[in-house]
């Protein structure tokens, strides 16, 4: 009796000195909300408007209530392939979206088809381009330095040669001007970069910004505040990240430590880069890289921020990181043993895609609060 006694009292003793556990730091995985199972996951990431998400799987576009993860409408996208545009684009009332042969604009609110638009030989527009839309419709990068403009009922209004060494590999679009991101490859060690800036009614020339530091290849230049934000790849060495003035092209900012890029957007106050083996968060106001959170393996996935924290999908897992410092807080396992794809946020829930579903999370924000 007296040696049970003895093993009682040590163990209290030793309860007064352990820490409490704190909810912040356990390695709980995140709360499954809903659950949606779709075919092959198409290469465009959802996107959520209002209380609707829209997202591509196997041969269909859905849309789905975020809240309850209901199925609103379904719409056939092909019979043999699944969705192969990299953007879903959303104006008003259209989700619009670019495949193997044509641009298809869906009404969003019923998801009916309302138009088509056939490519031609010397207007097709990249399947892995970034197109934007504009006040007057959709604006759709080409080959050969190309890029034009659909109305909202898919009809051609404005077409636009710009220099043909320079390919045209993504658009911005800012207070009636287009930005458009170009890389030229003059030879195996040498890649050149381009931002070209167009009022986007006319199609002349604003301005334009020129770096042998690399292409502006993979992404977007991206437009807030006035400031436009970019950043290159090449085969040429010392590429860069920049900060310009969106009316003038005045260089606000440069970053040339190994900064690569393969995906990038913006939060509060930093600027996310994905180098496929790291996620950089640069200061929007001077371009110092705050942290950076390096991985094995690559990814070319665009992470999201919501309050506080950036969720990044990679392979076989989901990273949240804290915004103010960097520290990986939580590692989210894939949980259907395939692959994570893409990520979204609304102001409540995180969707993460897999290879056959979308699941709607509870953020982490609102499970350690």
């Amino acid at each position: 009796m007296k040696y049970l006694i003895l093993i009682i009292t040590i163990a209290f003793i030793q309860s007064c000195f352990e820490s409490p556990t704190d909810p912040k730091t356990e390695k709980q995985n995140l709360s499954e909300v809903w659950s949606y199972e779709h075919g092959t996951v198409g290469d465009a990431p959802p996107i959520i408007s209002m209380n609707t998400i829209y997202a591509s799987g196997g041969l269909y576009l859905f849309a789905l209530n975020q809240d309850t993860g209901e199925k609103i409408w379904q719409a056939q996208i092909d019979n043999d392939s699944e969705l192969k545009g990299k953007l879903l684009l959303m104006k008003e009332n259209q989700i619009v979206a670019n495949h193997l042969d044509r641009i298809r604009g869906w009404n969003r609110i019923t998801g009916n088809l309302e138009w088509e638009y056939v490519y031609s030989d010397d207007l097709e527009p990249r399947l892995i381009g970034d197109h934007v839309v504009t006040k007057d419709g959709y604006a759709f990068n080409a080959s050969n330095g190309k890029f034009f403009v659909l109305n909202e009922l898919g009809k051609l209004i404005l077409e636009k040669q710009l220099d043909r060494n320079y390919a045209v590999q993504g658009l911005a679009y800012y207070e009636d001007h287009l930005f458009i991101g170009q890389k030229y490859t003059v030879t195996g060690a040498l890649t050149l970069g381009r931002i070209t800036v167009l009022n986007a009614q006319t199609g002349d020339s604003l301005w334009a910004f020129d770096t042998d530091q690399g292409g502006f290849s993979w992404v977007a230049p991206i437009v807030e505040d006035g400031v436009l934000y970019a950043s290159t790849i090449g085969n040429s060495s010392g590429e860069i990240a920049i900060a310009l003035d969106a009316e003038t092209g005045e260089e606000l900012w440069r970053q040339t430590n190994e900064i690569f890029t393969f995906n990038s957007a913006l939060g509060p106050t930093h600027y996310y880069i994905n180098t496929s083996g790291s996620l950089a968060a640069l200061n929007k106001q001077t371009g110092a890289i705050e942290w950076r959170v390096d991985w094995e393996g690559s990814d070319f996935n665009k992470p999201v921020y919501l309050a506080g924290y950036v969720y990044h999908v990679r392979d076989k897992e989901m990273l949240i990181i804290n915004d103010a410092d960097g520290e990986v807080v939580h590692h989210e396992p894939v949980p259907d043993g395939t692959y994570f794809w893409h990520v979204a946020a609304s102001n409540d829930k995180i969707f993460a895609q897999t290879s056959r579903q979308l699941i709607a999370y509870q953020p982490w924000h609102l499970m350690v609060e």
